[in-house]
């Protein structure tokens, strides 16, 4: 007969368990840096298995049996994991002792991983006593069940690959140090893009979105450690090579994350290299005015961590949304279909006015009395009223294709033309009118790049045209000449996400001139 007995379950010989130490195992030095899954998804992964694995490790190592001993080792645990993710302070405390007494660890505080308590409850289950035969308590379970207290413990000291530092010193002229006390883990990453640094200057904070960002670089710094800031030399210190690395000789910007640390961009420019240490006693560092000038310090302040540059490097807290504009409202883009004519009359055969608000204009070469003529059409997004051109009417029409875009309509009395041109910081945008930067704060781009809005100052005129605002001023011939300005910006910083024109830095303006 097979004896069964009301018995203390062995939880670390549980499929279930086994399968939390393994999945806590794979996600933390498997996943996390292979690359294959989000960040925050291998996070809330360890998050999950660790609230699985722990609590009933802890019960095993202790031998509790009742139901209060067990009750508070998850209470225990639950207590503990809360408040590491609520408090910065305390996430860098307790990875600190931990390590001190030779356990390598860091711990990231994340108030939205608290939902992993929810499997604190059904990790209990596997402590609770029922009944069990003499078959299930044998060797083989025995054994399982003492594995997985090696393995447990090992799991629960698992972590993640970071860069580790790669010199006794480094060379660069800004650098990152961790004056906490205990181990961090920090971010560094960079513009994915092209910028005119020197002229958001200051403005970095306002100008530039985290998520224009690339995903940089992570480094795991002990206490005292150092790190470059400067992009060749964050990647020299790591060994790894990037096709994408901008080089800017004058300026740099950097973005530094760390956990339970509001995001902070630094930036500085024209500072010489100097030999830095990849390990600083901080308060020796008053004696050494020469690492003082590209400091950038890690450090707790009333409990909170924070990033604060020294000596010339200036920072700010990065803000995923920016502040109030103080620039004008930007004009809209004027766009059009690009359609190549060969030389000869045209008549227009019809005007459609479209639902979007854009105009589609029929073409015909010839006088348009051809039923068999094929018919070119032209949509032209432009504001309404401004293509004056009737069905009936004979016109010409030229068109230049490219990153520069022009479109004309003329005839013997009126003409229309078009334009969407960049040129770079020498370049001309139209011979007959100056261009200036308006004085405000600029804005974000909604692909991660930022502009400042420009003026239109006509040759013949004495007002300068605002975006999206027009003016009338002497033409040629003693004609008027109507002056639109629609979209027109200084590209300060620029992204190939950015729509065609506003990939490179330079001033771009969309604007049209009607002579009648």
């Amino acid at each position: 007969m097979t004896r069964v007995s009301q018995s203390p379950a062995n939880p670390l010989a549980s499929p279930v368990w086994w399968l939390a130490v393994v999945t806590l195992l794979i996600n933390d030095h498997v996943l996390k840096t292979a690359g294959v899954l989000p960040g925050i998804l291998t996070g809330k992964l360890s998050d999950f298995a660790g609230l699985v694995v722990a609590p009933v490790l802890l019960v095993a190592l202790l031998r509790v049996k009742s139901l209060r001993a067990r009750i508070a080792c998850f209470t225990v645990v639950g207590v503990g994991f809360s408040v590491v993710k609520l408090s910065g302070a305390a996430a860098i405390a307790a990875a600190g002792a931990l390590t001190a007494i030779g356990i390598p660890s860091r711990i990231i505080a994340d108030p939205t991983d608290l939902i992993a308590l929810a499997v604190l409850p059904a990790a209990f289950l596997l402590t609770t006593p029922r009944p069990s035969t003499a078959i299930e308590m044998g060797p083989a379970r025995t054994f399982f069940g003492r594995a997985g207290l090696v393995v447990g413990m090992i799991a629960c000291m698992a972590t993640s690959q970071t860069n580790q530092p790669m010199s006794s010193f480094w060379t660069t002229p800004a650098y990152l140090l961790n004056s906490t006390g205990a181990a961090l883990d920090v971010r560094i990453r960079y513009y994915d893009g092209e910028l005119d640094c020197e002229a958001i200057g200051d403005n970095a904070a306002h100008a530039l979105a985290p998520s224009a960002f690339g995903e940089g670089v992570r480094f795991h710094l002990e206490a005292g450690q150092t790190v470059p800031l400067s992009q060749p030399d964050v990647l020299e210190a790591t060994g790894e090579e990037n096709e994408e690395v901008i080089p800017s000789p004058q300026c740099e910007i950097a973005l530094i994350q760390s956990d339970a640390m509001p995001s902070t961009i630094v930036w500085w420019s024209n500072l010489s290299d100097v030999s830095v240490p990849t390990a600083v006693v901080p308060s020796e560092l008053e004696n050494r005015p020469d690492l003082l000038v590209g400091l950038v310090s890690l450090h707790l302040e009333n409990g909170n961590l924070k990033a604060t540059p020294r000596g010339l490097v200036k920072g700010d807290i990065a803000k995923a949304t920016p502040g109030e504009s103080t620039c004008p409202v930007q004009g809209k883009s004027f766009q059009w279909s690009h359609v190549t004519f060969a030389d000869g009359d045209l008549t227009v055969v019809s005007v459609d006015n479209l639902p979007d608000g854009c105009t589609e204009v029929g073409l015909v070469y010839g006088d348009g009395m051809d039923p068999n003529a094929d018919e070119h059409r032209i949509s032209l997004c432009i504001p309404a009223g401004v293509f004056t051109f009737q069905p009936g009417e004979t016109l010409s029409v030229s068109s230049t294709p490219g990153e520069s875009r022009t479109l004309a309509f003329w005839s013997a009395t009126k003409s229309v033309s078009l334009y969407s041109m960049s040129s770079g910081p020498e370049g001309e945008l139209w011979p007959n009118a100056t261009f200036n930067t308006v004085d405000c704060n600029g804005d974000r781009m909604e692909c991660g790049g930022f502009s400042v809005p420009v003026t239109l100052l006509p040759t013949s005129g004495s007002v300068a045209i605002k975006p999206g605002q027009e003016s009338t001023v002497d033409g040629p011939d003693g004609k008027k000449m109507r002056v639109l300005l629609g979209r027109a910006e200084q590209v300060l910083a620029a992204r190939d996400a950015c729509e065609p024109g506003r990939q490179s830095l330079g001033m771009r303006a969309d604007y049209i001139v009607v002579i009648e």
